[in-house]
């Protein structure tokens, strides 16, 4: 039979309805501020722990290389390391290459690594995205075309020049030498630079590239400058051709040039770049 209130001792209603001791309320009372400190120490760890709301900002340079204004890297040999030279300042050229951290940072170290071995400083600046041919987005170019020249030369060349401007204020001093190097789609747009007389520098060298088109030879034959030009190409290259015809153009125009023909197809050598620095330095 089950009990009722009325059932049940007296006794037993007070040992019920008896106010908790003290030792058990200060038991309690440290409980909950223990729980309340681990509760707080949760909320922090798991900000601390989740992901900003601002995107991290993407590394242009590749170590050891530094950034420039105009997004450009550079990269000048220790003492020890440079060459007889040591004021030759390269600016060198990527061919089309994807608009990505993976690929600039690719090409800025194999660049670098040919800086490293034959003691020169690079200034390796980049495209835009959109220019070059089918006007990819995801592919960085340079202005080859007479509409994207319009578009876009006169910014490109402008961040060039605040770049080396901002290097040479870095080192102290200013390069001797400045050459532009090109391959591939940078070859052809070298070539272009090299006709119409945009730098006044004291040499170029197309790899994989360039052009006799004759708009260009037009442009060529009014030149007021002529700085040395070395031209190289593998032999098994798709664009053998262009360059072959790019060295015949610059016999026609008694040019002091070189064609160094390689074995190899569509690179940039370190073999190909040292023949470069020691005939556009004065090498015959």
């Amino acid at each position: 039979m089950w009990a009722t209130r009325d059932s049940v001792p007296a006794s037993a209603v007070r040992m019920k309805t008896r106010p908790p001791p003290l030792r058990l309320l200060s038991a309690l009372l440290l409980s909950s501020a223990a729980l309340l400190a681990l509760l707080a120490a949760t909320r922090q760890a798991v900000a601390e722990s989740a992901p900003s709301s601002e995107a991290p900002r993407t590394v242009l340079c590749a170590p050891p290389l530094t950034e420039l204004p105009g997004q450009a890297c550079a990269f000048e040999p220790a003492p020890a390391k440079k060459s007889a030279e040591p004021n030759v300042l390269v600016i060198f050229l990527h061919g089309l290459m994807s608009n990505t951290p993976e690929a600039r940072h690719d090409w800025q170290l194999y660049v670098h690594s040919m800086a490293k071995q034959h003691g020169f400083a690079l200034l390796v600046p980049h495209g835009r995205p959109g220019i070059g041919p089918g006007r990819n987005p995801q592919i960085l170019a340079w202005p080859t075309s007479e509409k994207m020249r319009a578009a876009h030369e006169d910014a490109v060349l402008q961040t060039w020049q605040a770049a080396q401007a901002s290097f040479e204020q870095q080192r102290g001093a200013k390069f001797e030498r400045t050459y532009v190097f090109g391959f591939s789609n940078g070859a052809y747009y070298a070539t272009s630079l090299l006709v119409r007389a945009k730098l006044k520098i004291q040499g170029y060298a197309m790899f994989g590239g360039g052009s006799a088109a004759s708009y260009l030879e037009k442009a060529a034959k009014r030149a007021a400058l002529r700085p040395r030009v070395f031209v190289g190409v593998g032999k098994h290259d798709r664009a053998r051709k262009d360059a072959a015809s790019l060295a015949l153009m610059l016999k026609r125009l008694g040019w002091k040039h070189r064609l160094a023909i390689a074995n190899g197809g569509h690179s940039v050598t370190p073999t190909q770049v040292k023949e470069a620095l020691g005939f556009l330095g004065g090498g015959d």
